[in-house]
């Protein structure tokens, strides 16, 4: 079960949004709160329903400090979404939640949650072979196909694309370039050219792989550089 809880300052509101919640059989609703003031334990919580303006508390701000919870934004105020995902919102609800909507979020957050793999198949000489995901230093994307990289030889990935591969692989497996996924536990330095990103991996740093400008922040926030 996936753990929840809603903190929305409004009755109307918060029945309306329990109502959807307790209506996802794999949601468990663990608390619900008026306030920011009025959180007791976020201990085990998975998913945060998290309104904006919380008389006169910032919801923006609270949800900096959550490392290891996801939240979602419900609010009335339609303007603040660019810096809810700057922030890595799961999603941003703008009041009246419609039904149809919330499914939508809720596709979301049980993709989010869907067991990670921990081998992928790939193409050896004798057919297909799994291969452990922590031996992979990186991934590459040619077209519709995609090769693990690993110290000792590289591997054809069977019938998944760099798009599949980025939401099933767990978090350390960084999209950091159209067609490159770097594990992040294999990264030894990072350095810049020209304004670039470059990811040094390997134990003698001997491969580089570069950050496109559209994931640069993305890496920069993992790494904590932000």
């Amino acid at each position: 079960m996936i753990k929840v809880s809603i903190v929305e300052d409004e009755f109307a509101s918060r029945e309306h949004l329990k109502k959807l919640i307790l209506s996802i059989n794999e949601f468990e609703l663990i608390g619900e709160y008026q306030s920011i003031d009025e959180i007791k334990n976020l201990n085990n919580l998975d998913i945060l329903f998290l309104d904006i303006n919380l008389n006169g508390k910032n919801g923006l701000e609270f949800a900096r400090f959550l490392k290891d919870i996801k939240v979602v934004f419900v609010t009335a105020y339609p303007e603040y979404g660019a810096e809810a995902f700057e922030i890595n919102a799961i999603d941003y609800l703008v009041k009246p939640v419609t039904e149809t909507r919330f499914k939508q979020c809720v596709d979301k957050i049980l993709e989010l949650f869907r067991p990670h793999f921990e081998k992928l198949p790939v193409i050896d000489q004798d057919g297909i072979l799994l291969l452990d995901i922590e031996k992979i230093l990186y991934i590459e994307s040619f077209g519709k196909t995609a090769t693990a990289i690993t110290l000792e030889k590289e591997y054809k990935i069977h019938k998944l694309n760099i798009g599949t591969l980025e939401k099933k692989l767990p978090d350390s497996f960084l999209r950091v370039h159209k067609s490159f996924i770097v594990n992040m536990n294999k990264l030894k330095k990072i350095t810049k050219e020209r304004k670039n990103l470059l990811l040094k991996l390997g134990d003698s740093c001997e491969i580089t792989i570069p950050v496109s400008k559209k994931y640069s922040k993305l890496v920069k926030r993992y790494l904590h550089l932000l």
